[in-house]
């Protein structure tokens, strides 16, 4: 088997295995053997052997991109760029292309289409999460947390809780005051939690408008 087909989908390092599992020894990202296989099969039917080295190689480039110290943006949409020309649908380099080079607004709306029941975006989602806690901006503030409520709230309720609360010491450097209930608002906004996504868009579009929000997703930390 050649070496090149053993590639981690994250960050391009070696796949080994490790039990009944694949495990990558840069990430530790670890994979059922039939996962790998199905990738294996999907970059054969697509890809030269030469041009899946070449990914493997964009992929561990973007991967220690996205976890240096501090956040090259330009850097990374031009691996990000490089990768898609390789693979033009790669969610990965989709995700991290924009969130380095879009608009608050569209940024959000790529959260809201994320399709947590596929299992690539699924496969990524923790990546897009702490991601977006280290580029907090005021704008992102309710997608992320929705983001968060969607990927783990009923499904890891442990990975639920250390990313709420990492995400509210963020918050609160990002927007003073985005926590005090008694700071004055324009709107209160009543939901329900099947509406989030509408509840995002609206929002948006008010605050746009210089209309100011509470929404409780947002507003009231986590655990308080």
């Amino acid at each position: 088997m050649a070496t090149f087909e053993l590639k981690c989908q994250k960050c391009g390092g070696e796949l080994k295995e490790s039990g009944r599992l694949f495990e990558c020894e840069y990430c530790h990202a670890k994979y059922e053997s039939d996962s790998v296989e199905k990738e294996k099969a999907a970059l054969a039917s697509l890809l030269d052997e030469q041009k899946q080295e070449q990914l493997a190689n964009h992929r561990h480039m973007l991967w220690d991109a996205i976890h240096a110290e501090y956040i090259d943006s330009e850097s990374i949409v031009e691996i990000s760029r490089s990768l898609r020309r390789l693979l033009p649908e790669d969610f990965s380099a989709r995700f991290f292309e924009l969130a380095n080079s879009a608009t608050p607004r569209q940024i959000n709306g790529f959260l809201r289409t994320v399709d947590l029941t596929d299992p690539m975006q699924a496969f990524w989602a923790e990546e897009i999460v702490k991601f977006m806690i280290r580029s907090l901006q005021a704008e992102n503030l309710l997608a992320v947390q929705s983001f968060i409520e969607r990927a783990y709230k009923n499904v890891d309720l442990e990975k639920y809780e250390k990313y709420s609360t990492v995400f509210s010491t963020e918050a609160k450097r990002v927007k003073g005051g985005v926590y005090e209930p008694n700071e004055p608002r324009d709107v209160f906004v009543m939901y329900s939690s099947w509406d989030i996504k509408f509840v995002e868009e609206l929002v948006e579009y008010l605050e746009e408008k210089g209309i100011t929000c509470f929404v409780a997703l947002r507003n009231l930390q986590h655990g308080r």
